[in-house]
């Protein structure tokens, strides 16, 4: 029942319209994200230098990091808006309610939302105390720190900028990466092992779940290859991991409002607009 409802909320609130047919049906979303995937491909392919640096690993000089960065800063706008489109609508719909509303000041609506971030969307106080296990609480909060982790290891490079990368393994800003893409395949394996083997236990899977999963999983593997290619200077693996790492981040950010992805933005938004209005756990 969770799981369609999480995918009904996820077709209602979501904007522009086509979009909730393009993370809900395969039949849609296969052909139209593979095609989306060739032309990234292809685009890297073109504006690289892959005849001239196909014999040696140099990241920089097979794609220079002005692209990729202003790759990363148009994704990341088209993601911001619709993440703040569709929980826009969210919030208007629930809105809707004629419940008379309690009165807070503003001093307990921070801390509500400062209590529902940590305890919730952070430290997933709810999974941990569900019946389903607690290898699936070791899962959601590898997933949820690797990410947090890979987001800053992202943002750190792209501001002590390129000259000074690829940084050494002991630099603490590679150490982190690494820890991160480490507990993003470790969650990334237990979730995609568990809604293979453990039906029963977790549920009915979808496409709409497989999709997130799996470019989160590409994600962190092909980041890894990239770098082991790197120091083992193989540039027939580094440039194609490279290059798959980089069409998969994009679309993992880029398809975030609509795949099972937005419910780590969603369900917080919902449950502290449902502490506003005094409704019940």
């Amino acid at each position: 029942m969770m799981h369609a409802l999480t995918r009904y909320a996820s077709a209602k609130y979501g904007w522009p319209s086509f979009t909730r047919h393009l993370t809900m049906s395969p039949k849609l979303a296969v052909p139209v994200l593979g095609m989306i995937t060739a032309a990234l491909l292809a685009s890297i392919y073109f504006v690289s230098r892959m005849s001239s640096y196909a014999s040696s690993v140099d990241f920089e000089a097979f794609l220079p990091t002005f692209y990729v960065d202003t790759a990363g800063i148009a994704v990341g706008a088209i993601t911001a808006v619709g993440i703040g489109i569709n929980g826009l609508r969210l919030w208007r719909l629930i809105d809707k309610r004629s419940d008379s509303l309690p009165s807070y000041s503003v001093r307990k609506r921070i801390k509500y939302m400062l209590r529902i971030l940590v305890q919730e969307a952070a430290f997933q106080r709810r999974i941990r105390t569900c019946n389903t296990g607690r290898l699936q609480w070791i899962a959601h909060m590898s997933i949820i720190a690797g990410f947090a982790g890979a987001a800053v290891t992202t943002t750190l490079v792209f501001i002590l900028g390129a000259a000074n990368s690829p940084f050494p393994l002991d630099h603490p800003v590679k150490v982190l990466g690494n820890i991160s893409a480490g507990l993003l395949v470790f969650g990334g394996t237990v979730a995609i092992v568990r809604r293979a083997f453990l039906k029963r236990s977790v549920g009915t899977s979808s496409f709409y779940d497989g999709l997130f999963l799996s470019l989160l999983f590409s994600v962190a593997v092909t980041g890894i290859l990239s770098e082991l290619a790197r120091l083992g200077d193989i540039a027939i693996l580094a440039y194609p991991s490279y290059s798959i790492h980089l069409v998969s981040a994009a679309l993992l950010l880029g398809l975030a409002p609509y795949t099972k992805f937005a419910h780590a933005i969603y369900r917080p938004l919902a449950m502290y607009l449902a502490k506003l209005r005094g409704w019940s756990n």
